[in-house]
């Protein structure tokens, strides 16, 4: 049961993580700066307003993608493999109590 806990706790916000970013990589695209315009001289023009939002966008979701992932992995290294999951009981009807609440020790 403690095993169970600690990955809940500790390794199963990677997953979570992860579907988050490839949700936000749905929406989020890295804008294509090889079609970028160029002038008559060959000279690359300056993003349109468009490009420069997307490129912000984008660049704003990596860096947020890539903090966390670095507190992930700070806690990862960190782990002692005991969980500090707090229990929590509920009752549904017609089903038997698992967790005993603290109450009644």
């Amino acid at each position: 049961m403690l095993a169970t806990d600690n990955y809940l706790e500790k390794y199963l916000n990677f997953s979570m993580q992860s579907l988050i970013s490839r949700n936000i990589q749905s929406i989020v695209h890295k804008p294509d700066l090889t079609k970028q315009q160029r002038d008559k001289d060959g000279n690359l023009l300056p993003l349109t307003e468009e490009e420069k939002k997307s490129l912000k966008s984008y660049n704003d979701f990596k860096s947020f993608e890539e903090k966390t992932y670095k507190e992930f992995h700070s806690l990862v290294l960190t782990d002692d493999g005991f969980p500090n999951l707090k229990k929590t009981a509920f009752k549904m009807p017609g089903y038997r109590r698992v967790v005993k609440l603290e109450k009644e020790h």
